[in-house]
């Protein structure tokens, strides 16, 4: 399975534009043959000051249903990040949509906490508005077995400890962060055993500026491919 990681800028609070950036690099990809295309944590979104304005259910949110129809007509799996809300509940979620109403979603579970109270940046404090998700599982895309975490649960022993006992093939590691410890996701591929696909946005989000780091790993912590700094861009990996 040809695999597409993309690298883009996330506009906050502005969900049109970023479900044109999902239509673009999703056309793009598909013509360079990618199967599966993956967006950065919380692409529709970004963080926002108002969840329960730009917060999404899932099953009758119109924006996800068009990114579906797309997923259909190109026979592609999409995978992006927004803000879901279920009853009184809310979350950052990681959708897998494809093809002959192929869905799986993760939410995040050991959501962020910051002291940094500044104006700006405590609109990316998850722990005063968002609820954890139950951990990581498997899910299955082509036959190949998959898990996903988010971002701040790559900092959890605990998480990092699950996934390794499910024994996926690919684990999928979408990010909306400044940048990455040295060393950082090479130990979590080795820590979980597995090929390690990481996703990060670039831009932007509330006084944190986001380099990218889009890269793959394998299980061993080495490097497979990776993208440029702050470099709007699409990552090919050819899994078999």
């Amino acid at each position: 399975m040809k695999i597409a990681l993309i690298q883009i800028p996330i506009i906050a609070e502005n969900i049109e534009d970023n479900f044109t950036k999902i239509i673009e690099f999703t056309k793009k990809s598909k013509s360079l043959g990618a199967e599966l295309i993956v967006f950065p944590e919380t692409t529709l979104t970004d963080y926002v000051r108002d969840i329960e304005q730009f917060s999404m259910e899932i099953n009758t949110e119109p924006i996800i249903q068009k990114i579906k129809q797309l997923a259909e007509k190109l026979s592609v799996f999409i995978s992006f990040g927004t803000l879901e809300k279920e009853d009184d509940k809310k979350y950052i979620t990681q959708i897998f949509i494809g093809p002959n109403n192929y869905f799986y979603k993760y939410r995040k579970t050991w959501i962020y906490s910051t002291k940094d109270e500044s104006k700006i940046k405590r609109h990316r404090n998850e722990i005063d508005y968002l609820n954890p998700g139950s951990g990581p599982d498997l899910f299955t895309i082509k036959g190949i077995k998959c898990s996903c975490m988010i971002c701040a649960d790559g900092n959890s022993k605990k998480c990092l400890n699950s996934i390794k006992k499910l024994k996926p093939q690919l684990v999928f590691f979408p990010n909306n962060r400044e940048m990455f410890r040295k060393g950082y996701k090479e130990n979590i591929a080795k820590e979980i055993d597995s090929t390690l696909l990481v996703i990060n946005r670039i831009s932007d989000s509330w006084g944190v500026n986001c380099e990218g780091g889009t890269a793959i790993y394998s299980n061993t912590g080495k490097l497979i491919s990776s993208t440029k700094k702050n470099s709007e861009e699409i990552l090919i990996y050819d899994f078999n």
